[in-house]
């Protein structure tokens, strides 16, 4: 119980974390047949995940011919939408967690699409409940179409395969671990309304990502 108290991460700096692991290494050291639990609170930041990517990809190993039911196509668009206040209609004025809307979607996020190209949305909730976004992007002329009936693997399966685009919500933990462990995918989107809130941090408007691991992709950043 002690070493399970003394292993909760309460924040993600890179010193306290460090301090964590050399404690756990000490207990491990000295426990033969038991492994204690390492439990965190929080999600760590980019640069911290981009230091141990190939430690934390190989970790977290996906299998993906059992969790995988459909893949997007190779020229197919991939946008997740989280949608938040479908969830939670209050977590805006709780936590500043605004979804973007139809707008912001259809002629900014994904303005640069061109008539006849193709997008698949993945979301939690059924397509009616988010066909105010999926008929404005069919009135631009793209060709959309709603991956339904997926399990929460085969969803976070979807993700991870894109090839051509992924765009989602920075905040959404969901879209950020497919995003950023997704073998696949080259060119990543993070957006966010980035709408100020006393309890949540606003998303930094420059983040710095390092050479060794995601030069592997594009990683983008769209504030609104």
């Amino acid at each position: 119980m002690l070493a399970a108290e003394m292993l909760t991460f309460v924040d993600s700096t890179i010193e306290s974390i460090q301090s964590k692991f050399d404690h756990l290494a000490n207990v491990i050291n000295r426990m033969e047949h038991y492994l204690p639990f390492v439990l965190t609170k929080s999600m760590a930041n980019i640069p911290l995940i981009d230091r141990y990517y190939d430690e934390l990809h190989e970790l977290f190993t996906f299998n993906q011919h059992q969790c995988c039911r459909d893949t997007p196509d190779a020229d197919e668009t991939v946008l997740h939408i989280r949608g938040f206040e479908v969830e939670i209609p209050n977590i805006v004025n709780l936590f500043g967690f605004k979804d973007l809307n139809v707008h912001q979607i259809t002629y900014e996020l994904l303005g640069h699409l061109t008539e006849g190209e193709k997008v698949a949305v993945v979301s939690p909730w059924e397509e009616k409940v988010l066909a105010n976004y999926t008929d404005a992007l069919r009135n631009r002329g793209l060709h959309v179409r709603y991956v339904n009936g997926q399990t929460g693997p085969q969803g976070f399966c979807f993700l991870r395969s894109a090839t051509k685009g992924l765009y989602g919500d920075y905040f959404s933990t969901y879209f950020r671990f497919a995003a950023l462990f997704s073998d696949t995918a080259k060119n990543v989107t993070f957006f966010n309304n980035n709408q100020r809130s006393d309890l949540r941090s606003k998303v930094p408007t420059e983040i710095i990502i390092s050479n060794r691991n995601f030069s592997r992709k594009k990683i983008n950043f769209s504030f609104f």
